[in-house]
């Protein structure tokens, strides 16, 4: 027992420097590699000196020497090693490091970048965990207290809730039903006028509604934060809802103070009734908030929303197109009702003053009057001033109100096409029908219903019209059975599965992308690179073995790469 204490001691210091060396060996090959890549572009531009080392001793020297000092290390359990001799073992083994190098560069980049992100990882966690030298690191935070637990996960809860589908359309029912029930309660009051029994019915069930409404807004106000609820980008409709939330709970108090109904409120504080008033339209005005549980009422919404600037100018442009001709046809009549000296009650009654020849000129275009009737008014001046009313109605219907309905038309597609959450359920809806056709497809094809498909079925089927024209219409085209077999199978086991078929149906689909062109671009370079270091081998091994031959300039010839 007592011999094997040096021996266990021994090899727990063994290990013990074998983890450091690997430790420090690590750091130092990240430190070359950095080096490496910023000199990449002068390495590879220079004349190649010497492509094996010149004296075969050379490396037998640099393995015995640095055998000779890790033996001198194991002795030695200071870093006397790492700070003494890391110079001449980095000079000593350079032709080793270009060929690492080279070695390292034929590594895929996904492996290399798998390996040092899991190093990063790894390190943050020694950082951060690891007591001694790096304490001064970690971070040393106070357990929260009740108050800030409870907090945390109320705030939590109410995130859930305000991005639940059900709460949506269940707050959306609770506004649709509030607004028939304002209605129904105003066609109470006219057919029933005066204090009623059924008052406090309704008073209860405004309660509700209210309490209803402010739980939505406190639920709204914790899961968005304050700052978010009130100045992001949906502020209008929040600051709707708490402005509705105020005006219908003092509604309420106005109501419980009364004891006689609303009416003498009315009579006693106008202006407060007034508020109120304006608080009861902006709670059935956030009716249309519920179209955003709704994607096709919120398209119509949007559109709306989006096409109210091109309103405003086709009206202010529509106004200046009758206000031009009612001058025109005013200044008529009245210079033909001075020359005569005659009252025309028709004529005076569309064209004798411009207010009353606008707005038989904008009736006449919409259908609130005929304009048939208009028209023969002006038939005892002229017949010229009824072909130029005709004119008018022909201008203002092919013309004017026909482009406008383009504009509009134009507009609503756009603010469909940019609305985000509009466009993500059409390609997710999309993409589930594309899935759909494609498992009929696969289904069709597999007639054993085994769920594999083998090369013989694919091509039984593939002479099919049907199926030809089926695949056609997914935007999947194929020269012959073997290719579209090849292009499907993606472990290579000469059998399609039901997945290896709808994940390589959804990535041929359709043309090239951007994506696919630079996935090729990447393996084109990669190609290159894997060209040189096999050309760059065969040099050194020619020139190991003496072998003559033709220096060709690794420059003059370069593959070509596709971008």
């Amino acid at each position: 027992m007592v011999e094997d204490l040096p021996i266990t001691s021994t090899e727990q210091r063994l290990k013990d420097q074998h983890t450091e060396l690997l430790l420090h060996l690590d750091g130092w090959f990240e430190r070359v590699e950095t080096t490496i890549s910023r000199l990449q572009t002068t390495i590879d531009h220079a004349p190649v000196t010497h492509l094996l080392p010149s004296h075969p001793r050379f490396s037998v020297s640099s393995r015995g020497s640095q055998s000779k000092e890790s033996k001198d290390t194991i002795g030695d359990p200071s870093n006397s090693f790492l700070k003494e001799k890391a110079p001449s073992m980095s000079v000593r083994s350079e032709p080793s490091l270009r060929n690492s190098r080279t070695s390292m560069k034929r590594l895929d980049s996904y492996t290399v970048a798998v390996k040092k992100s899991s190093r990063i990882s790894e390190s943050f966690k020694k950082v951060w965990t690891k007591d001694g030298s790096h304490t001064s690191m970690q971070v040393h935070r106070q357990n929260p207290s009740r108050c800030k637990k409870l907090w945390a996960s109320l705030t939590e809860f109410s995130e859930k809730v305000i991005h639940s589908q059900w709460a949506n359309l269940f707050f959306g029912a609770a506004i649709l039903s509030n607004s028939l029930f304002l209605g129904i309660q105003l066609q109470y009051r006219a057919q029933n006028p005066g204090p009623s029994d059924t008052s406090i019915v309704f008073f209860v069930i405004h309660t509700l509604y209210a309490v209803l409404f402010t739980v939505e807004v406190l639920l709204r106000l914790l899961g968005e934060g304050f700052w978010d609820f009130f100045f992001s980008s949906s502020w209008t409709w929040n600051w709707l809802d708490v402005f509705v939330v105020i005006s219908s709970w003092a509604e309420l108090s106005l109501e419980f103070a009364s004891p006689t109904g609303s009416t003498s409120i009315s009579n006693s504080n106008l202006r407060l009734v007034r508020v109120l008033r304006v608080g009861r339209l902006l709670r059935v005005l956030r009716v249309i908030r519920v179209a955003r549980v709704f994607k096709a009422l919120r398209t119509l919404v949007r559109s709306l929303m989006d096409t109210s600037k091109q309103l405003v100018w086709a009206m202010l442009l529509l106004t200046l197109i009758m206000y031009m001709f009612s001058i025109v046809f005013t200044d008529i009549v009245l210079d033909h009702l001075e020359d005569t000296g005659e009252q025309d009650t028709t004529m005076e009654k569309y064209f004798g003053t411009l207010y009353d020849s606008f707005f038989t000129l904008f009736r006449a275009i919409l259908n609130g009057i005929s304009w048939y009737d208009a028209a023969d008014a002006l038939r005892p001046i002229n017949l010229l001033w009824v072909q130029w009313f005709h004119f008018y109605i022909a201008f203002c219907q092919f013309a004017v109100l026909n482009v406008m309905t383009g504009v509009f038309c134009n507009s609503a597609i756009k603010a469909a096409e940019r609305d985000h959450e509009t466009v993500v359920q059409s390609l997710m809806q999309n993409r589930e029908d594309f899935r759909a056709q494609v498992s009929n497809l696969f289904y069709r094809i597999d007639e054993r219903g085994l769920g594999k498909i083998t090369l013989t079925e694919l091509e039984k089927h593939l002479d099919d019209e049907a199926v030809k024209a089926f695949f056609e219409s997914l935007e999947i085209g194929a020269v012959d059975a073997w290719t579209l077999f090849l292009s499907l199978d993606i472990d290579g086991d000469n059998l399609i599965s039901i997945d290896e078929f709808m994940e390589r149906c959804v990535q041929l689909r359709g043309p090239a992308r951007s994506v696919d062109l630079y996935a090729i671009r990447r393996l084109n370079v990669k190609i290159r690179d894997e060209m040189r270091f096999l050309e760059d081998q065969q040099h050194r091994i020619m020139a190991h073995l003496g072998v003559k031959h033709e220096h060709q300039d690794a420059h003059e010839i370069e593959p070509t790469v596709f971008i």
